[in-house]
């Protein structure tokens, strides 16, 4: 280590750090193209568009977060259709799985449905998660009921439990909500909040297989009910993380003097990520960050890692790097869903950019360029302009 160091423990994780250099990990790699843009949906300040989806028609069932509303667009743009889910859960969030059946759940409540043909959902009865006010991830249908992830991208960070006990990556469920099977196990780490943020994974269906993707270790494992794991992959990796740390504070209104978490320090080896009912996996991937230090009111080792170029890397079931993306815009991602018909999405902090990869079949028609969602009275409008 060269230099007087004033970043405190972040330089413990650089072979270098000086005092006139910021720490970086990683490196940008060469891109095989930048990824096509073919349509923006847009939204106002009033209109939180939570998910989306493409329906049989190539239109878009969407997901207005504030309400608990479904809206479906048809190819040319026009909104056919609204449904309000009784109840109103809001952050609601959409996935196809197996038979093309969609479900909707949502990030901030126990809410689980299956959409059905005329927009009105089914709502599915599930489990309480095995970890105290734990959210699960994203429920797929898999023909016979429902996989559930217990720790989805999006999930909050749990504290592992006191007494600890195994605890599975996904429960199965039949149709009824009870459970059937489940699959893998959370590892069993140091602190109180890491076995949480190190299960995160993005989940889809390859048939009867589950394919689960690590966020932080970039693993790709696939999982056959009955038959257990069948599969597991590597993606490249373009830097070595400095393990995982927790930042806990304590508040003066907390009675029990308990540790509350602040933030987990880390960087993953994917930000967000989806698999298409083929088993492709597509990834967001940081190729190189940045140590933004916390500054001077935090201790010298409290800080982040921010990511200064990604790109979109889409694989196959088995893992072949099939095309390396560059991203058109530099704004920072929620979520992406990716289809077989070769539309992914993306959604942005203030929009939701539809793509297309070249490697995925084509099977729908291009939308319009450009779509605002806004609200008029009381009511919900989507404008071509």
């Amino acid at each position: 280590m060269s230099g007087r160091c004033l970043l405190g423990m972040a330089c413990m994780f650089l072979p270098a750090c000086t005092s006139s250099s910021v720490p970086t990990l990683g490196r940008t790699p060469s891109f095989d193209q930048t990824l096509a843009v073919v349509s923006r949906l847009q939204f106002e300040d009033s209109v939180s568009v939570t998910g989306v989806i493409s329906d049989n028609e190539c239109g878009l069932i969407m997901a207005e977060g504030r309400r608990g509303i479904l809206l479906n667009i048809n190819k040319r743009g026009n909104l056919t259709k609204t449904k309000e889910i009784p109840g109103s859960p809001r952050a609601l969030r959409l996935q196809r799985g197996v038979d093309g059946k969609i479900t909707v759940w949502s990030s901030r409540s126990g809410f689980v449905g299956v959409v059905l043909q005329d927009l009105s959902v089914s709502v599915q009865s599930i489990p309480e998660h095995p970890w105290k006010g734990g959210l699960f991830g994203s429920p797929l249908w898999n023909g016979s009921g429902i996989a559930l992830a217990l720790f989805g991208e999006g999930s909050p960070s749990l504290k592992t439990p006191q007494h600890w006990t195994p605890t599975p990556l996904v429960y199965l469920l039949d149709r009824t909500g009870a459970k059937s099977d489940s699959l893998g196990m959370v590892p069993r780490l140091d602190g109180n909040y890491l076995g949480a943020f190190s299960a995160r994974s993005a989940m889809g269906l390859h048939g009867d297989t589950i394919v689960l993707l690590n966020l932080l270790e970039g693993e790709v494992t696939k999982w056959l009910p009955g038959a257990g794991l069948v599969q597991h992959w590597y993606m490249s990796r373009y830097f070595e993380a400095p393990q995982p740390r927790e930042i806990l504070t304590q508040y003066p209104w907390v009675d029990n003097g308990e540790a509350i978490l602040r933030h987990v320090i880390a960087l993953p080896q994917v930000e967000i990520a989806a698999i298409d009912t083929d088993g492709n996996v597509y990834a967001v991937r940081p190729y190189k960050a940045a140590w933004e230090s916390a500054g001077p009111r935090h201790s010298r080792d409290d800080g982040r890692w921010k990511t200064v170029s990604r790109g979109l890397e889409v694989y196959s079931s088995n893992g072949t790097l099939l095309g390396k993306y560059l991203l058109p815009f530099d704004e920072e991602l929620r979520w992406l869903r990716a289809e077989t018909s070769g539309r992914i999405f993306l959604r942005t902090e203030s929009q939701v950019v539809v793509g297309r990869v070249s490697t995925a079949k084509e099977s729908c028609a291009p939308l319009p360029s450009r779509l605002i969602v806004r609200t008029i009275g009381h009511h919900l409008h989507v404008a071509v302009p």
